[in-house]
Formats: structure tokens, sequence, C-alpha cells
């Protein structure tokens, strides 16, 4: 029995070890786009992050950046997330050997059951094709929470399952293994607060394996201080709100303020919209599968999960109970990245696949090939896995966040102001680059979403630019009186809060303008005066005063955008197309036709087809 439990951690370390050779191959080599420019910020200088501040993420991102390493903080934090996806992957072994073979929690009907070198066996070709299951695989590749989330979910899986297993054992008194499970689960609340959704299979297998007795319930509340205590590094957020840290989203400087920041209610406008999304998303759940799972994995996930329900109704129920609540929840969820969303889904689905490699070896009995067999599935399931997905999950080119932020960083003028919605890859980069890296700081980013919705970005801009409030004050505090009504879900005129919006923004390009350069995105210009001129500028609009005569170049992008398909890069050559084709118009417009026609077949070669540009390129043919 020694040996085979020090088998087993060896097979979760050689887990680990194969997993994060693999992932450092595939590795961002710096800021990835979406949330990784401000988490890496809110690392490295222990500030606040997007609901719902991540503060067990923060601190241990900032343990990793004080390490003398030599390499650059992001990439720091980028191996960090390389590194918590990759133990995920070698924990998740110890769960698929939890749940194969017969148990007390689990009991099944194995005609041949395997031996315990078989049983290792199959937990690491589970392990490693759960490793590289695409979704899974993309988290190690730059900073985010959801590679921490990983981490956190099988560990709380694991104990879980570990201390049912104990208590079902002894009735006299709370298994060691529900009180770590207590104190995981509660710190997985701080990274990540979609652990809710392990509560109705958790609450399943708890009360069928114990029964509902006095003594269950006991055993919960005794769980309690555990939890608690995991659950109290919340408080960072407050004390360090206090401090006044350089980047201080929603400001939970008060319990009120704490809660509300925690609770992410500012996110729930985008979620239960309908049946119409919540139907879209399942189809698509079901549509990616094979973006997921090589065809061969999923129908050996298909042998486990008639395996499953076959022999381990329990089982089978609570696996399935931890993949419908992730599916339905993220369902009626309406962001981008979503399937992030799925992972606990995927991991049961894992967990179903190792009960398929499991049921094909125990078939084989007494066959003379079984050896090969076996030796076979653990090679080749994982590198089926490895090439089906390897070329979705490759981030080591990806270096769009940062090709925009620094060219359009480094290109607009001393003190200019940018007003944007884009937060994907210019606004969350550009947190890091200033504020982290030192670049550029005399640019002051407004994110135009942020600047109409959220009343603690006032704060932050009245924190790091200062002229901007002392200016626009007076149009500032009219805004924030019809916002804050807005926020407490008190009783708000939308016309007077629209007109105050639209005073108040006004006013930061009229006052801006007196010294300072002015630039806004494409998908916000429309809501500026009239009165201002818009001189497409490559990637921006330049706002200048009419009889404004200044020549100046275009803000060009030098990013590398391939043929990437997620959405993020779907949606900048959408916008780049929609400036540039812009720019052609400004061009034909100015009678410069030669460089009309070259601005526009860089369109036509980024987007081809692109309406706009192919009905003003076949006019200029005309």
């Amino acid at each position: 029995m020694k040996t085979y439990f020090m088998n087993k951690y060896s097979a979760s370390v050689l887990v680990s070890i194969v997993s994060f050779a693999v992932y450092l191959t595939t590795m961002c080599p710096t800021v990835d786009v979406t949330d990784a420019g401000e988490l890496a910020t809110v690392a490295t200088t222990l500030s606040i992050a997007h609901p719902t501040g991540y503060p067990l993420f923060t601190l241990l991102g900032r343990c990793v950046v004080m390490i003398p390493l030599g390499a650059e903080e992001i990439s720091r934090l980028n191996i960090l997330a390389a590194i918590e996806t990759a133990v995920a992957a070698g924990v998740f072994l110890h769960l698929v050997m939890s749940f194969i073979g017969a148990s007390k929690t689990f009991p099944a009907r194995n005609r041949n059951p395997l031996n315990e070198s078989e049983k290792l066996i199959v937990g690491i070709s589970t392990s490693l094709t759960f490793a590289f299951c695409t979704t899974v695989w993309l988290q190690s590749t730059s900073v985010e929470v959801y590679s921490l989330h990983i981490l956190l979910l099988v560990l709380t899986c694991l104990f879980f399952i570990k201390g049912v297993e104990e208590q079902m054992s002894t009735d006299s008194s709370t298994s060691r293994f529900l009180f770590f499970f207590a104190f995981v689960l509660g710190m997985s609340f701080t990274n990540h607060m979609t652990t809710i959704l392990l509560a109705p299979a958790f609450l399943y297998l708890y009360f069928s394996s114990l029964r509902f007795r006095r003594g269950s319930f006991i055993r919960l509340v005794k769980l309690a201080p555990m939890f608690c205590l995991g659950l109290s590094l919340y408080l960072f957020l407050l004390i360090r709100s206090s401090g006044r840290p350089p980047l201080d989203w929603g400001h939970p400087s008060t319990l009120e303020r704490l809660i509300w920041h925690v609770s992410g209610k500012q996110y729930q406008v985008w979620m239960f919209e309908g049946w119409s999304l919540a139907q879209k998303q399942i189809v698509d759940f079901f549509r990616n599968l094979p973006s997921e799972f090589h065809w061969v994995i999923l129908i050996i996930l298909l042998i486990g999960m008639f395996q499953v329900a076959t022999s381990s109704k329990k089982l089978f129920v609570f696996l399935v109970l931890l993949a419908i609540t992730s599916v339905g929840y993220a369902s009626n969820y309406q962001i981008h990245d979503i399937k992030s969303y799925f992972l606990l889904a995927y991991l049961a689905l894992a967990c179903f696949i190792g009960y398929g490699i499991q049921s094909v070896v125990s078939l084989l009995a007494g066959n003379r090939f079984k050896r090969f067999v076996i030796v076979g599935l653990t090679l080749l399931l994982p590198m089926a896995q490895f090439l089906n997905n390897r070329k979705s999950a490759d981030s080591s080119q990806n270096t769009l966040a940062r090709d925009v932020c620094l060219d359009v960083l480094n290109n607009v003028e001393q003190n200019s102001v940018v007003i944007t919605t884009l937060w994907d890859y210019l606004v969350s980069p550009a947190y890091y680059y200033q504020i982290v890296k030192g670049v550029r700081r005399d640019v002051t980013i407004i994110d135009k979403s942020l600047l109409q919705n959220r009343p603690w970005y006032f704060l932050q801009l009245e924190r790091n630019s200062s002229w901007l409030s002392e200016r626009s004050r007076e149009r500032l505090y009219s805004f924030l009186s019809e916002l804050g009504k807005f926020e407490r879900d008190e009783p708000f005129n939308d016309q007077v809060m629209m007109a105050a919006w639209t005073n108040l923004l006004n006013d930061i390009v009229r006052n801006s303008l007196k010294d300072r350069f002015v630039y806004v995105d494409g998908r916000v210009d429309g809501e500026f005066s009239p009165a201002y001129k818009k001189i497409p500028s490559g990637f921006f609009y330049r706002m200048v005063q009419p009889g404004d005569s200044s020549n100046f170049g275009p803000i060009e992008v030098s990013a590398s955008l391939g043929d990437n398909t997620t959405p993020v890069f779907v949606d900048f050559r959408q916008y780049y197309a929609f400036m540039l084709t812009k720019t052609a118009q400004h061009q034909i417009n100015g009678n410069k036709i030669t460089e009309a026609k070259e601005t526009l077949e860089r369109v036509l070669k980024m987007e081809p087809g692109y309406p706009a540009a192919v009905y003003l390129r076949n006019e200029l043919m005309h």
C-alpha cells in the first residue's frame, strides 16, 4: 500500500511537470488581451481589481512578483498561471482515482476491476486529457483568475470527496478532510464567486451519503469557522482601499461598498437576459465540445457516462449536477469570454472520460494485448488532445494588447487625452504599462464606459489626473448626483441623467482642447457636439476646433493579427477596419486618391469583403 501511494503522488508530479512543460511553449510572451493588464497591475501594486476583487489572486500574484527572478512582472505572473493550471492537472489525478473503483461513497459494480497500477495509468491518461482541454489550457497562457480557480475547484472537490468518505467510516467526529474542504471552499469564494455552483452537487452528495440527520447538520455548523477563515481574505479589500492604491476599482473602503463590490451587483445587468440568450449559449456549449475534446475522447466520454449511470447512480447524479449548474449559470451571462465559466462542466466531463478509459481497459481483462492497449491509451489519448487543441490554445505569438497599447501611447502628443471604449486591447494593458512600467504617464486614457456608469471611476481620475476634475467640477458633480441615484436603485430621470452625461463629456473635451490634444475612438464619436471637427487619424478620430488646419500623422497599429478567431481578435480587426475605412474616406475628400486606394487595400487584406471598404473601392474604380 505504501508503494502505491508513493507511485500515486509521483504520477501526480509527473502530470504536473508534463503539463507545465507544454504550457510554457504556448504561453503569451507579454500582456494578454481583456483583463490581463488590469490584473497584472493589481497584483504588482496590491491594488483593487474589478468585482469581485479577487484578494487571494492579488496576494499570491504579489508574492510571485516579489521573487527576484530577473523577468518582467507580467512574465512572472504568466508563469504563475501556468504553474497553477499544471498543479491543478496533477491534483485532478487524485480526484479521478478517488472516483474510479468501488468505494463507500460511490459503490460501483465492475465485472473486471482494475488493479492499482492500472488505475494509476487511467488516472495519468485522464489528467493529461483534462490538462489539454482547450479552455483549461488557455488559462495557463496568461495571467487571469481562472487558472487559480481551476486549482481551487479541483482541491475543493477532492477534499470534499475524501471528507465524505472518511465521515462514512466514523460517526464520532467531523472528518479532518471536511475541515480542509471548508477552508479551501472559503478561499475559493475569494477568488471567484462561481464557486457557489458547487453547492447543488455537494449538498446532494453530502446528505445522500450521511442522511438527513441531526449529526449531519451539526457537522456542517462545525465547518463554519474554517469557511469564514478562508473567506476573511475579503477584508484585504477593505483595508487596502483605505490606503489609496494606484487602482481602486469600486473603492470598497466601507462595509457597504465592500458588499456592493464583492456581490458583483454592477455586472448583473448582463445576466438573465431571456431564454433566447440561454438557448444560444447552451447550443454553443455542445457545438464547441469537439474543439475542447478530440472526437475519439468524446466517444470515450459517452462510454464513461453510460458506465457511471449503470454502476453508480450517486456518482452519476453528482457529476451531472456539477455540469448542469455550470452550463445553466453561464447560459444566462452575456460576456465574450463565457467559455471560462464552463470550466466546472469540463471538469465533470473529464471525470466521465476517466470512467470511459477504465471501461475500455476492463473489457480487455485476460487479453494478452491488454498491457499494450493500456500503454497506448495513456500515450495516444493525451497526444490526440494535444494535437487537436494546440493551435487554439497557442498564445506564444499573441502580442496584440502590447502592440496596440504601446503604439497608441508612443504616438500621441505630450499630455494627450484619449477617450475610448476599447478595454480589451487598450485600457486594460495601459494600466500595466503606465502604472507598473511608467510608460507615458502624461497621457490620460479615459474609459468612456466606466466614466458613464461607475461613480468610483471619478475618484480614480481625480487621483491620477486632477486637472481634469478641477476643470469640469461643476458638470462632474451634476452628473454624479444623477448617477448616484441610478447606482443606489433610487428613482431617477433617465433624460436628466443623459443630459448631464452629454454636458460632462463635451465639457471634458472643451476644457482639454485648451492646451491638449484629444483623441476618441470610432465607437463614441457620435456622442460629441457637432461643433467639434473629427478627423480620422488611423486608430482614432482626432478632435479639433473648427478651422484648425494642423497637420498630423495617423496613429497606426503594428499588431500582427493573423487569422485568430477569438472574439477579442475579431472585434479588433472589425474596429480597425472601420477606422481605416473612415481614414480612406477622409483621404478621398482631400483628393488623395492614391493614398485612399492603399488604405482600402490594407482594410481588405485584414478583413476580406468588408462592405464599406468594398463600396469605396468600387466607387474609386468608376
